[in-house]
C-alpha cells in the first residue's frame, strides 16, 4: 500500500499509474510546477519504490540555502511571499515547505496532492478569520446549525449544510458572535472545514457522508483523528524543531507535571498558518510565533491556582503577566527557550523534554479513486 511509503523518503512522491504516458505524465507535473514557481527550488526525478514508479520531488541546493536545517518559516521572506496571500504564492510556500522536509510525503498522483494543497489553503484561510473563547466544557455553537446533545455532543439539524455550519461556529465575522471551544475541538472543525471544501468539488458523495455523519454523531478526538487525518513523523524519525507545512495540525506538550492536570492546560493544538505563524484561536489579530508558543505555554505553571470551589486552575492574566516580563528580559528569555525547544517527553512522562512534538497531523486522501478516509458503521 502506498501510504505505508510516508515518512520513508525526503520530500515529496508522486505515483505514476500504469498505462500512465511517461513524458506527458512529467511534462504536465513540471509545467504545474513551473505555473506555480517552485521550478527554480525542486529537482525532479523518477524512481522505483517497492515495485511502483514514483516521480521524487526534492529541495535543489538554493532551497536549502534558504531554509538551512528544514527552517521552513525561513521560505516566506527568502522569496517573498509574505508582500501578497495569492493563492499561487501560498501553494508555493507549500510545495516547499513539503520538499524541504527530512519526513517524506508519498501521494498517488498529482491530483491528490493538489488536493492537499487546496485543502491546507482553505484550512489557513479559514483559521484566519477564526476566533474564539477558550471553554473545554463549552456548549456553545450557533443554534441555526447545530444542536447539542449528551451523548453524541454537537451535530447538524437536519439538511443544514455542513460547510456553513463550520463556518458560521468558527468566523465570529459572519456569526456575530464568539463561541466556547476548547483547542482540539476548534483544530478538528479547521481541518473539517478544509477536507469538506475541497470534496465539494472532487468527491461530493463522500462530502454527503461526511454530511450524514455529523448529523448523527460528531466525530471526535481518537475518531475523528483514525477518520480523516494521518500523522507523519515519530519519535525515532521526527520532524526538525522548526520544519512545519501551513495547514499542518500541531500539538505542544505541556511538559509541567502540575499545570498539566489542569483539563484544558496539557497542551495546545495549533494550525500552522505559514511564515513562522501558528493560530491563536483565542486572539486571531496577534497569531503566535513558535517562540512565543512556548513561553506561553511555560509560564501556564507561574499561573496555577486553587479556584474558590477547591479546584486547580490557571489564572490566565498571571500568565500573560509573566510572558511579558520574559519577553522583556533576554537572559530569561533564552534560558526558557532552551527548555522549551526540545522534543517533548513520551505521553506520561514529566523528565526534561521540552513542548515540541516529533509528529505533523496531515490530511487523508479525497479522490473516488484513492481515498483513504474511513468513516466506520460503529461510528454513526
Amino acid at each position: 500500500m502506498i501510504e505505508k511509503l510516508q515518512n520513508e523518503h525526503v520530500g515529496l512522491n508522486i505515483g505514476i499509474s500504469l498505462g500512465q504516458h511517461d513524458d506527458l505524465f512529467i511534462d504536465s507535473v513540471n509545467a504545474w510546477f513551473d505555473e506555480i514557481g517552485a521550478t527554480p527550488y525542486i529537482y525532479v526525478s523518477e524512481k522505483n519504490i517497492n515495485y511502483s514508479r514514483f516521480l521524487a520531488i526534492e529541495a535543489s541546493d538554493l532551497l536549502h540555502s534558504i531554509c538551512p536545517n528544514s527552517d521552513t518559516a525561513l521560505i516566506a521572506s527568502a522569496i517573498s511571499l509574505e508582500g501578497g496571500l495569492s493563492s499561487r504564492l501560498a501553494a508555493l510556500e507549500i510545495v516547499l515547505s513539503m520538499v524541504a522536509s527530512p519526513v517524506g510525503r508519498v501521494f498517488p498522483s498529482i491530483e491528490e496532492l493538489q488536493s492537499n494543497i487546496r485543502m491546507r489553503l482553505n484550512i489557513v484561510e479559514i483559521a484566519m478569520r477564526t476566533e474564539l473563547n477558550f471553554n473545554v466544557e463549552g456548549i456553545q455553537r450557533p443554534e441555526t446549525y447545530w444542536i447539542h446533545t449528551k451523548n453524541n455532543g454537537f451535530i447538524l439539524h437536519p439538511q443544514a449544510p455542513l460547510i456553513e455550519g463550520l463556518e458560521m461556529a468558527l468566523c465570529p465575522s459572519l456569526s456575530g458572535n464568539r463561541y466556547s471551544f476548547s483547542c482540539q475541538r476548534a483544530t478538528e472543525y479547521l481541518m473539517l472545514y478544509g477536507i469538506a471544501k475541497e470534496l465539494e468539488s472532487v468527491n461530493i458523495s463522500l462530502l454527503n457522508k461526511l454530511q450524514s455523519q455529523w448529523e448523527t454523531r460528531a466525530l471526535v478526538a481518537v475518531n475523528f483523528f483514525h477518520s480523516l487525518l494521518t500523522e507523519l513523523g515519530s519519535m525515532s524519525k521526527p520532524f526538525p524543531a522548526r520544519c512545519y507545512t501551513p495547514g499542518d495540525r500541531v500539538w505542544f506538550k505541556n511538559p509541567d507535571d502540575r499545570s498539566s492536570n489542569v483539563v484544558g492546560y496539557e497542551g495546545s493544538w495549533v494550525i500552522y498558518l505559514g511564515a513562522g505563524k501558528f493560530t491563536n484561536l483565542w486572539d486571531s489579530a496577534t497569531p503566535h510565533t513558535l517562540e512565543s508558543k512556548c513561553i506561553e505555554i511555560f509560564h501556564w505553571r507561574d499561573g496555577l491556582t486553587e479556584s474558590v470551589n477547591g479546584f486547580m486552575t490557571i489564572d490566565e492574566d498571571r500568565v500573560q503577566c509573566e510572558v511579558l516580563k520574559t519577553f522583556s528580559n533576554t537572559g530569561g528569555k533564552s534560558e526558557i527557550l532552551r527548555k522549551m525547544l526540545k522534543y517533548r517527553d513520551p505521553s506520561g512522562i514529566y523528565g526534561d523534554g521540552g513542548c515540541l512534538d516529533p509528529t505533523r497531523d496531515d490530511l487523508r486522501w479525497v479522490h473516488p479513486e484513492t481515498t483513504n478516509i474511513q468513516i466506520h458503521s460503529d461510528f454513526i
